[in-house]
């Protein structure tokens, strides 16, 4: 194995190129053809590495660049790379592509190790590149907001709840990135969890500011327009992932971007003939992370290393936190029923909540089944007043954001008056279901209390 610094093959293919002082170049027409063969068996991906793809050069400062040579591009950690990039150890190096159902991946990566004595020289990287105008950049922090269903229009509704959180590095979101349980508790429906691609996009900060790429053939939701490829997105910015052949269809989820500078001192790669006091620091902020790219080993949830070899980037999956429903109905009093009695009821046996996939909750004999109604309305003759459906409680998306509708179909209440058709609800209003056999027995049969995360 080679002692100085390297690249080392990612593909589980045993092959290792060593970084000397004279520029190393990768591409089909360099190195012999036996040994592309042996690294991408297949013809018709192995065509998409370019003749001379890249190339990596010393520079005078003893620090390595990275230069794009193809029209097909070359990624470093998931970035295109327009012009020469400054290489550090366990960086990532793609080329080529691989298609497939579920988009598109690199068909060949490298990772960069760095020697102990080119380690020294990194953290000055910049310092003596004459002639480089290169960047001053502050890192930034990304968060993934989950927003509630279908708000795709102005004024999303955020859940209060961080879903995915990266450093200065990139979030990776799709059904391979996150948890199993992630996706279940977002997206309960299997068959909508199943049309989101296992790689579905990434928001990764660049020199220009942050970036959406989309990894799906289902393409990605930015505003409600559909992108294919990539583009800049800002703060506040509303991703969505869309049903496949549907981008005007509600989306399956959604996410809102926040992007804020850590709380880090600068990292600094200053211009030729500027000063540079010292090498900079690193960013101190201590993001949870869930699916960020190539920033911790699994399982752990601060601090940053480098990628594990022979893995292009470590999916840092932590336990996901039960999500709060969008809206729910508590029922705090029944005929026949003290409240204190009705408080030793478990709390699974008396809530009704609405689902992601499905943001309303039908309350009806048709609807729940004798088992929730049973606990509630003990005698059976009260149960038997219970209509196939009394009342819809759903989400309607107006221009300022969502908000809860009470459609009433027979014996309902809001807060102690009689509704027919639709009106709106808030927090804690009280939703009561009566008989219609004429009594005049003002007790309602089920009072429900209304718990909403819009408020």
């Amino acid at each position: 194995m080679a002692a100085g610094s390297r690249l080392i093959c990612m593909n589980n293919v045993p092959m290792e190129i060593e970084l000397t002082k004279e520029p190393l170049r990768v591409g089909r027409a360099v190195q012999p053809f036996t040994i592309w063969q042996q690294l991408i068996p297949d013809e018709a991906t192995r065509n998409t590495i370019s003749r001379n793809h890249f190339e990596v050069v010393r520079s005078t400062a003893s620090v390595y660049l990275l230069r794009n040579l193809s029209a097909q591009g070359t990624l470093l950690n998931g970035l295109r790379v327009d012009r020469e990039v400054i290489l550090k150890d366990g960086d990532v190096i793609s080329m080529g592509q691989v298609g497939s159902e579920y988009g598109s991946r690199p068909a060949l990566q490298f990772k960069v190790h760095l020697a102990e004595e080119d380690l020294a020289d990194e953290d000055l990287a910049g310092e003596d590149l004459a002639g480089e105008d290169l960047i001053t950049r502050a890192p930034v922090s990304l968060c993934l907001w989950w927003l509630l269903p279908g708000a795709n229009g102005a004024g999303p509704t955020v859940l209060n709840k961080q879903l995915l959180a990266g450093p200065t590095g990139g979030i990776r979101v799709g059904r391979a990135m996150q948890p199993q349980e992630f996706w279940q508790t977002l997206v309960p429906d299997e068959s909508l969890r199943n049309a989101i691609s296992r790689e579905h996009f990434d928001v990764c900060p660049t020199d220009e500011g942050v970036t959406l790429i989309n990894r799906s053939v289902a393409g990605t939701l930015l505003n409600g327009v559909l992108i294919q490829q990539q583009s800049r997105v800002n703060n506040g910015d509303v991703l969505g992932i869309p049903l496949h052949g549907q981008p005007r269809a509600p989306p399956i989820v959604q996410f809102r971007l926040e992007c804020a500078p850590c709380a880090a001192d600068k990292e600094v790669i200053r211009k030729a003939g500027d000063g540079m006091d010292g090498a900079p620091k690193s960013p101190k902020c201590a993001p949870r992370l869930l699916g960020a790219i190539g920033k911790g080993p699994a399982g752990q949830e601060s601090g940053l290393s480098p990628p594990k070899e022979k893995e292009a980037a470590d999916v840092v999956k932590i336990a996901v936190d039960a999500l709060p429903p969008p809206f729910s109905l508590e029922c705090v009093a029944a005929r026949g029923f003290e409240g204190r009695d009705m408080e030793q009821l478990p709390m699974e046996s008396r809530v009704l909540a609405a689902s992601f996939s499905q943001a309303e909750i039908s309350v009806g004999s048709s609807y729940q089944s004798g088992d929730f109604w049973e606990p509630l309305l003990r005698d059976p003759a009260l149960r038997a007043k219970i209509l196939p459906l009394h009342f819809r409680l759903e989400m309607a998306h107006l221009s300022d954001g969502p908000m809860l509708v009470l459609d009433a179909h027979a014996a309902t209440e809001l807060n102690g008056k009689t509704v027919e058709g639709k009106a709106p609800v808030l927090q804690n209003d009280l939703i009561s279901i009566g008989s219609m056999d004429g009594f005049t027995d003002n007790a309602p049969l089920v009072c429900f209390r209304v718990n909403s995360a819009l408020s």
